[in-house]
């Protein structure tokens, strides 16, 4: 599974490089299957510090594009090791499903506002 895992992780490397190479962005946004902002609340409460490493190893593993802890980029990387997306987060952030990379690790884009 860790295998799959960084296969997937390397070719997700690959695609936002890609990505930032036409709009020369290397930067991402990220989102988990908790909120963004609870990611580092829950780590400085001690009750989940599971959420901030696997943000922390996602920045690590698609370096160097920056991964930033927001959905509000154009391309946004996806992490659900615990759960699925909420659509209605995904719906109210305007992000829409670029490619399933497998494992819980997919790609958005953010839709272009009218």
């Amino acid at each position: 599974m860790q295998v799959m895992r960084a296969r997937a992780a390397l070719i997700l490397l690959l695609a936002l490089t890609f990505a930032a190479s036409l709009n020369s962005l290397y930067q991402s946004g990220y989102v988990t299957a908790v909120d963004n902002e609870k990611i580092f609340y829950y780590e400085r409460s001690l009750s989940n510090v599971e959420f901030l490493a696997q943000y922390i190893l996602t920045q690590y593993t698609l370096a160097p594009v920056i991964v930033y802890n927001s959905p509000d980029y154009p391309l946004v990387v996806g992490n659900y090791i615990d759960g699925s997306p909420d659509p209605g987060f995904l719906k109210r952030k305007a992000l829409i499903p670029v490619r399933d990379f497998g494992d819980g690790l997919l790609l958005y884009q953010k839709e272009p506002k009218p």
